[in-house]
């Protein structure tokens, strides 16, 4: 109803009110909406107003120091609004506050004191403008991340002006779809999880290997399918405003390797960790330890710390600390894997062993099992990883690493049975074609609602907002 409401309200406003007054609000209403009580989100208008007065420090004086110390008063006070462990030794607020969405401020906060100091940014960053970039709704909860540069350009285009009916057909069949990959696809497999986790969770889970690898797979995909329908959602709500949000996954599970995962899931948010985090680091290792043989290993290196504290990011218990060494350790040991391949082996040959298909197989069944296996982190608590770790061992793991090769194959070989029915033709603009579109669109909303009305499963939430 929200998002129903931003739409009619955004086309309806005069172009000039847009930016300068439908969209705050819309972003007001959206983040108000958010607590149960406007007290509740001082600590995020704190932490927005410490961020823009930074901004406007290092608007007059960008020197080293400033910047440093801009970057690590947003970071200290984002920490201590969150909570993390090694920070509870300090009094926490009397009240309880909102931190929904503080995370992805965070980088867009960063991003625009690093740019500032790095005379990036086209001109001033007017605070309406700061306030409508960190906080604008359909991406304020997770993303994607998008560059302000790139925000502010839409924002100013008024492109939703002249939106034509295959745009907003375009637009309303990916937010539909979104939905039906939220309310259906992830809530089976949630109630799946649900399912292998309540057994685990037993006094004697038997066979606990069975239940262990269902419950890894089934959490897996039930993650993948809620978030990249949320994606959808987004994007295509972005659309109908005006503006054309980054894509945030492609086909994450037909990488080979770790490393070309993280560059197909949680795209904005690799490329952010990529540009802030691991980029300067390696530079500041090469820098510390010159050499042309040093510097693989050296990348090696900053790929741990990066996704570490990419880990890290997601909560502030000891367990994202260990999702964080999952990340840091397989990313590395890829990287480290290459690094001695092509040394061994030489560039050609490895590339043409890393083309062979069951090469590549072999690869994606490895890195779904090993993803899988990381996200334990983030649904069992330390009592139940500790007796996983005790109950499975390493034969265990070996078996769940086998059944994901498997599971990976025979996903791949419905991928390509399948591929015909999803082929998309291209856009003639012809008004049969229309109609189709338009009378599937309905078949799927017609689809979507029933299955909401017989509340088949329960809906789950947006996981990732609680990150």
């Amino acid at each position: 109803m929200f998002a129903a409401v931003a739409v009619l309200a955004y086309h309806a406003s005069p172009r000039r009110y847009r930016h300068l007054a439908v969209l705050p609000a819309l972003n007001l209403w959206f983040l108000l909406s958010q607590a149960p009580s406007w007290v509740q989100v001082i600590p995020i208008a704190v932490f927005l107003s410490v961020g823009y007065l930074w901004m406007r420090v290092l608007a007059r004086r960008p020197t080293r120091r400033h910047a440093l110390l801009a970057c690590a008063s947003v970071i200290l006070l984002f920490v201590y609004l969150k909570q993390y462990a090694f920070v509870r030794v300090l009094p926490p607020l009397a009240w309880p506050y909102m931190v929904v969405g503080l995370s992805y401020m965070l980088f867009r906060v960063l991003h625009l004191l690093v740019d500032i100091y790095g005379r990036e940014l086209p001109g001033d960053v007017s605070l309406l403008s700061f306030f409508n970039y960190t906080c604008f709704f359909p991406s304020l909860i997770s993303g994607p991340i998008q560059r302000y540069q790139d925000f502010e350009a839409q924002a100013q285009s008024h492109r939703a002006d002249t939106l034509d009916r295959w745009d907003v057909l375009k637009a309303c069949s990916r937010l539909v779809d979104g939905l039906l990959k939220i309310a259906v696809v992830s809530a089976g497999f949630s109630a799946m999880h649900e399912w292998a986790a309540t057994r685990l969770a037993g006094v004697n889970p038997y066979p606990v290997t069975l239940y262990f690898g269902v419950a890894c797979f089934s959490y897996t995909f039930y993650l993948y399918w809620n978030f990249v329908g949320y994606m959808d959602v987004v994007i295509g709500l972005g659309a109908l405003l005006g503006f054309s949000l980054p894509e945030n996954f492609d086909r994450p599970f037909a990488s080979t390797s770790f490393l070309e995962f993280w560059s197909r899931w949680h795209i904005t948010l690799s490329n952010w960790f990529k540009l802030y985090v691991f980029n300067p680091l390696l530079k500041g290792l090469v820098y510390r330890w010159p050499g042309p043989r040093r510097t693989p290993y050296l990348g090696v290196a900053a790929f741990f710390c990066t996704f570490l504290l990419m880990g890290m990011w997601h909560g502030a218990g000891s367990m994202y600390v260990l999702y964080g060494l999952w990340l840091g350790a397989g990313v590395s040991l890829n990287k480290l894997y290459e690094v001695e391949m092509r040394h061994r082996l030489g560039h050609v040959r490895y590339t043409r062993l890393a083309n062979h298909a069951l090469y590549g197989l072999i690869g994606s069944g490895l890195v779904c099992s090993y993803f899988s296996v990381a996200l334990t982190c983030l649904w069992a608590d330390e009592t139940l990883a500790g007796r996983l770790a005790h109950g499975i061992g390493i034969a265990g793991l070996l078996e769940v690493f086998s059944a994901g090769i498997l599971v990976t194959v025979v996903l791949r070989g419905l991928g390509v049975a399948c591929a015909p029915l999803f082929r998309r033709r291209s856009r003639t603009g012809d008004r049969r074609r229309y109609i189709t579109r338009q009378i599937w669109l309905s078949a799927r909303v017609v689809a979507l609602s029933v299955f909401l009305l017989l509340h088949l499963y329960s809906t789950p939430e947006f996981v990732y907002k609680a990150f």
